[in-house]
C-alpha cells in the first residue's frame, strides 16, 4: 500500500489550457523530488532499527577486518576494466561471454549473481552484498572450496550476522563498511569509508 502526500492543483484554467505541458513536467520532477528524498532517509522505521543493531553486532569485526579506504587506494590503480554482473533473466545467455572475457577485467557481482557464478565457474574478484535481512544471507550458504580463495566479499555494515557466520566457516576473506547513513555517521569513523548511495547492490 502507498499513502499519496502530494496533489498538484491548478487553480486558473488559463494555464491548464496553455501551459499543460510545463505544469505536467513540474508535476513529474515535484514527485520524483519527493520519491527521492523518502528513499534517502528510508520508508520504514523497523528497517532503520534492524540496520543500527546489526550495525553495533557487526561493529568490532568491522573494525577488525581492513579499512576500505586503504583498500580503496591500494586497488583503484590497478582496476582498468571492470564488468559489474548482476541478477536478471538475461545473466544465464551471457555468462559464455562473461566467461571469455572474465581474465581481461576486474569482476564485482552482487550478492545473488555469486551462486549463479559459482555454479559455473567464473570467478568474481569481489563480491558485494547490502542488504540486511537473512533471507539474503543465504546467498552464501554454500561451500564451493577453493573457488572462493581470493575472493574478497565487501559487505555494508547492516548485514545480518548469519552472513558473517557462513562467510567464517569456510575462512572466506571479508570486509565490513559502513552506508552513508545517520547512524554510522554518527559513530565518526570516516576514516573507514562509506559504500554506496544507491538503492540497489548494483549501483
Amino acid at each position: 500500500k502507498s499513502v499519496k502526500i502530494f496533489n498538484l492543483f491548478i487553480h486558473s484554467d488559463f494555464y491548464q489550457k496553455f501551459q499543460n505541458t510545463q505544469i505536467q513536467n513540474t508535476n513529474t520532477q515535484l514527485i520524483e523530488m519527493i520519491r527521492f528524498i523518502v528513499l534517502n532517509k528510508g520508508n520504514d522505521p523497523h528497517d532503520s532499527l534492524v540496520g543500527i543493531k546489526h550495525t553495533l553486532d557487526n561493529l568490532p569485526k568491522m573494525l577488525n577486518h581492513g579499512i576500505f579506504q586503504e583498500f580503496l587506494k591500494e586497488r583503484r590503480a590497478k582496476v582498468k576494466n571492470a564488468i559489474i554482473v548482476s541478477t536478471g533473466p538475461s545473466l544465464i545467455k551471457q555468462l559464455p561471454l562473461l566467461k571469455k572475457y572474465a581474465n581481461k577485467a576486474t569482476i564485482f557481482c552482487a550478492d545473488s549473481a555469486y551462486v549463479i557464478l559459482g555454479k559455473y565457474g567464473i570467478k568474481p574478484d569481489y563480491v558485494c552484498m547490502l542488504e540486511r535481512d537473512d533471507i539474503v544471507s543465504k546467498c552464501f550458504d554454500n561451500d564451493f572450496g577453493d573457488f572462493n580463495k581470493d575472493i574478497l566479499f565487501i559487505l555494508a555494515s547492516v548485514v545480518h550476522k548469519e552472513v558473517l557466520d557462513f562467510l567464517e566457516k569456510d575462512q572466506r576473506t571479508y570486509m565490513l563498511v559502513h552506508r552513508p547513513l545517520n547512524f554510522a555517521a554518527s559513530l565518526k569513523l570516516n576514516e573507514y569509508g562509506y559504500l554506496g548511495v544507491g538503492h540497489s547492490v548494483s549501483n
